[in-house]
């Protein structure tokens, strides 16, 4: 069964309050919008960039198809 995982990491100047970490869901929402079905999605991930364009963290989907 496919699986979503991100991992965002707090306390650099750009990423500790909610403002600032909702940005960056609202980033990766926008990417994985534009994906189909779930055997599009697997094996896609990406870097979460904070405001200031330094990486905070990451997202990826693993594991196998729903269907299997």
């Amino acid at each position: 069964m496919p699986e979503f995982n991100l991992h965002i990491e707090l306390g650099n100047e750009a990423m500790h309050t909610g403002t600032d970490i909702g940005d960056a869901l609202k980033k990766v929402a926008g990417r994985l919008w534009n994906y189909g079905d779930e055997d599009e999605m697997i094996g896609c991930r990406g870097a979460i960039m904070d405001l200031n364009g330094n990486k905070v963290g990451a997202w990826e989907i693993t594991g196998d198809s729903y269907g299997e």
